[in-house]
């Protein structure tokens, strides 16, 4: 009998070997591996401090979406007295002392009354390299991650010192007029950046808001 194999696994089973492959071959996974990073995504981290300077030694630092913990890391490399809460909804693997992290979701009421306790309610800078699980449904895909970006400017609200720094990842097509205007009032300067170490496929920049005004 001759089974015949359903077309959509075919190319599911094809775009998945092709990604897998632009992957081993990508010059920051390779640059990574060789420096023992946790993933590529630190030169993203690297190429925002480069350009914004934000990043500066003995800062409290909160990581959202911190896994599998990239930008952690790089700041314990080179920020030698700045201390990092990170929080994810999956596991991560553990880091110094420096670094402590907490399972869940950041707007949980648990998880923010984990971080006013570790931190004492403020800290200088808000990391976030969150971005939903995509369907495919552009609609959905871009509520999504509108939800996600208006949950972590409310957080900042709460979380960042005047003058601290926000920086977080979004879709080229989902930062809107409406969100920016809401950035530019709680901040005195707000830029969009897409690293170079960002794959030239994605649709990901990054929204670098700096030095939050007083309320």
């Amino acid at each position: 009998m001759i089974q015949r194999l359903n077309s959509n696994k075919i190319k599911k089973s094809n775009s998945s070997s092709q990604w897998m492959r632009r992957h081993l071959n990508d010059h920051f996974v390779k640059k990574a591996n060789k420096l023992n990073y946790r993933s590529r995504a630190v030169f993203k981290l690297e190429e925002i401090q480069d350009k914004f300077h934000i990043l500066k030694d003995n800062q409290t630092i909160i990581d959202l979406g911190v896994s599998p913990g990239g930008w952690s890391q790089w700041i314990l490399q080179n920020q030698q007295n700045s201390s990092v809460l990170a929080v994810d909804l999956i596991d991560c693997e553990p880091f110094s002392n420096r670094v402590k992290f907490y399972k869940g979701d950041f707007t949980d009421k648990k998880t923010q009354e984990w971080l006013v306790d570790k931190s004492g309610g403020k800290v200088n800078i808000i990391l976030s390299d969150i971005a939903p699980n995509t369907t495919g449904n552009h609609k959905v895909d871009a509520l999504k991650m509108s939800v996600i970006l208006e949950d972590i400017i409310s957080f900042s609200d709460d979380f960042l010192l005047p003058g601290g720094h926000l920086v977080m990842k979004s879709f080229m097509s989902n930062f809107d007029a409406q969100l920016s205007k809401l950035l530019k009032e709680k901040f005195k300067m707000v830029k969009h950046f897409k690293p170079k170490s960002s794959r030239k496929e994605s649709p990901e920049i990054y929204i670098i808001a700096i030095s939050k005004k007083k309320s």
